[in-house]
């Protein structure tokens, strides 16, 4: 389902899909969930019981909080853990060598 929550008639659907549901999983930046009454303080008003997940790729604070965020960017951005327990060394992430 896709609705666009700028309309004030998604804004009814949005309430009525709060009320029934056990968990929101948010994905957009705070100025935009703030713009679009998204964040917990709204939506809980609805439904106290309600999970919230927020999972935003950068965050609320800090240089890139706010920003877009695709899945190229995030796979960019990550770097894999290298478990070398087998050589008796602690999992660090790859390109820091710990001695």
């Amino acid at each position: 389902m896709a609705i666009d929550l700028k309309s004030p008639a998604a804004q009814q659907i949005l309430e009525k899909l709060v009320k029934w549901a056990d968990v929101l999983i948010v994905n957009t930046p705070h100025p935009a969930r703030k713009r679009l009454k998204l964040e917990y303080e709204d939506v809980a008003k609805w439904n106290p019981r309600l999970i919230y997940a927020d999972v935003t790729g950068f965050g609320d604070k800090g240089p890139d909080a706010g920003s877009p965020v695709s899945t190229s960017l995030v796979l960019g951005a990550q770097r894999p853990v290298v478990d070398d327990a087998r050589c008796g060394r602690p999992a660090h992430l790859a390109g820091r060598r710990q001695r």
